[in-house]
This record gives C-alpha cells, structure tokens and sequence, in this order.
C-alpha cells in the first residue's frame, strides 16, 4: 500500500523530471521549487490507469512508465477519491486549492509546511535500546545548544539520578547552553543545582508551560520525539517510540 496519490498537475510534473532527468519550465518558475518539495514528502504514491491517460501516458509508454521509482499502479479503483482512500495517509498531494470536496489534500507549496523526512523507531518493552542511545548521542554530539522537554524528567530522586547518568553519555562539552524544562518532582528538587554539580555550567531550567505533554530534545537542527520520555531510554521494561525530525 502506497502513501499519498498525486494531483494530475503533480503527477505530470513528477514523469516529466523522472523521464527526462530535468524539470519542465514554467511561467511561473515554480516548477523546480514543486519538485523539490513533492521528493521530500513522498516516499511511494498510488496512481491509475485513469489518472495516467489524464495525463498524457498512452498504452505505448506504459513500459517505460511502469520501470519509474517511487508509484505502485492501482487498477482496482476509477475515481481519484477511490484511489485517495486506498493510500495509507488518505491524502491527496496538490499544489494549488482543491476542488476536490470529498478527499483531504494537502498543499505542498503551504508556507512554514507540517511535512519532511522523519525517522523512527519503536522498541518494545524488553528490547534493548542500545541502539537509540547511540544514535541520538550522534545526533546532539557538539550541538552548542540543547533543549530537553520533559515534564517527567525529575519525576523522583531515582529517575532523576538516571536521567543525568544518561545525560553524561549524550553531552561531552558541559559547557555548552543546556535548557532543561520539567515539572517539579515528588521530593522537590533542585535541578538546576543537580546539574551544577555534575560539572554544567551554562544551564537553565524555564517553568514548564500549564498542558505541556510532548517529551522531545531539540539540537544541532533536529527534534527528537520520545513517546515515553527521556526516562525510558534506560529502561528495558518500557516501551519506547523515537522519532528524528528535521528542523
């Protein structure tokens, strides 16, 4: 099953790059910010027979066609709506307003876009999470500035104590800006004097906003997602989703 379906306007825009290897002039010069754009929120796409007679791909071409990356071809399905609902997001790719009532679209030229490469990983409860631990110590290595929020982070003295052991394996320069926000803990404490101790000197630790669930670290360009917190990281009972976003 494929992501997304493509507008007709996309779809001839994205042939036309595949074929040739070059993107189609415009008047409006959008064409190469389109394609852009369309490559880095696409990973497989629907599209059918139907669609692809739209757009200009007779029964001859069909070979050629069908050797491109990226599409699967459905032949079960007429209507663009029909072929909208077979795709796993239920979403129609488009680059200008839709007249299409009865689908959900998305505008890929929208200013400040909600889509980009992500990357994710789930571990189960028991399974080891070495490798997450690695990878996000890569991914904030000589970051000059790191943001943790986590409204659970010093939940109580023993988490607390096994979220700064982790901490030391992800920071090497502690004198880097660190920002921690949380939630004030069961045994009250302090923080900021916590992280003192362990050898930070330029930290701060801002009140955590009224409703703030999300738990998530942001550095060196990335915001990486932690479904059950930084807590979770270390331990092997629970289970744990980590999603890299591009920033």
């Amino acid at each position: 099953m494929s992501n997304v379906v493509l507008s007709d306007e996309l779809l001839k825009l994205y042939f036309g790059f595949t074929r040739s290897g070059k993107v189609t002039k415009d008047e409006s010069g959008n064409n190469i910010t389109k394609i852009t754009k369309l490559l880095a929120c696409i990973k497989e796409f629907y599209t059918n027979k139907e669609q692809l007679a739209r757009c200009g791909v007779t029964d001859e071409m069909m070979t050629a066609v069908e050797s491109m990356p990226l599409f699967n071809l459905d032949n079960t399905t007429t209507e663009l709506k029909d072929l909208v609902l077979k795709s796993k997001l239920k979403l129609l790719l488009v680059d200008k307003n839709c007249s299409h009532t009865d689908v959900i679209s998305y505008n890929i030229l929208t200013p400040n876009p909600r889509y980009g490469f992500h990357y994710s990983m789930t571990f189960k409860a028991g399974e080891d999470k070495s490798f997450a631990i690695s990878h996000i110590q890569r991914l904030i290595t000589n970051s000059p500035k790191i943001e943790i929020i986590d409204p659970y982070f010093i939940y109580d003295s023993n988490q607390c104590t096994e979220n700064l052991n982790l901490l030391n394996q992800f920071i090497t320069n502690k004198t880097n800006k660190l920002e921690i926000t949380c939630g004030s803990s069961n045994n009250s404490i302090n923080l900021k004097s916590q992280l003192a101790d362990s050898g930070y000197t330029n930290t701060s630790c801002p009140q955590i906003l009224a409703n703030t669930h999300d738990r998530y670290i942001k550095a060196n360009g990335v915001k990486i997602h932690l479904s059950s917190g930084f807590y979770a990281l270390t331990q092997r009972n629970k289970e744990l989703t980590y999603m890299v976003e591009i920033l």
